[in-house]
């Protein structure tokens, strides 16, 4: 284990947050909140938001801090995990400011899926349809999009062919860290769901 917390600090429903500034925001928004957790920097709080009890966590970058993150979380009592964070547009009609909530992932075979599935077969990585039925509603006053998103945590395969090459896919925007909250939920069967402002 990871988390130094017990069974008990982890709320049902957590939250996961990359960016720091967007922690604390988050965090400031918690009210009769405890720090649960801060081994190796994964800082982890359990408080109150409009009365439904919260766990947030810093989930570091990447799909492989991700991935830990959320395992920890989930063995220690969350059920729905949602990620709080960023991506980029390679829509032309999804603008920065709006936010969009992907429906699948696809991501570069090799590294943590080969390592996780073990098979020679591709898991579906799709969002919980009932927490984005439910966040879906939630937005329905600000500009927000379901999409296709890929995941890459290397910034040397973002070259305009490539770029080029997942639009023709139908891919609608990149980020560093969806498919591995995706992958976790299918392999240990918890909700999840990606919401995601766009900066770019």
């Amino acid at each position: 284990m990871v988390f130094k917390s017990k069974k008990g600090d982890i709320a049902g429903n957590a939250l996961v947050v990359a960016n720091v500034d967007r922690f604390n925001m988050v965090k400031n928004k918690l009210s009769d909140i405890k720090l649960v957790n801060d081994f190796m920097g994964y800082y982890t709080y359990t408080g109150f938001y409009e009365n439904k009890r919260l766990t947030l966590s810093w989930s570091g970058i990447g799909n492989t801090s991700l991935a830990l993150d959320t395992l920890e979380l989930y063995k220690l009592g969350a059920k729905n995990i949602i990620r709080f964070g960023s991506t980029a547009s390679i829509n032309k009609n999804i603008k920065p400011g709006s936010y969009v909530m992907p429906i699948s992932y696809s991501h570069n075979n090799g590294g943590l899926f080969n390592e996780e599935i073990k098979d020679n077969l591709s898991i579906s990585l799709s969002a919980d349809y009932d927490l984005l039925k439910k966040f879906d509603l939630n937005l329905k006053d600000y500009e927000h999009y379901i999409t296709d998103a890929f995941t890459t945590d290397s910034q040397k395969v973002r070259t305009n062919e490539f770029i080029d090459k997942l639009n023709k896919l139908g891919i609608d925007n990149l980020d560093m860290e969806g498919s591995a909250l995706y992958l976790n939920s299918k392999l240990y069967n918890f909700k999840a769901l990606s919401v995601l402002t766009v900066y770019s």
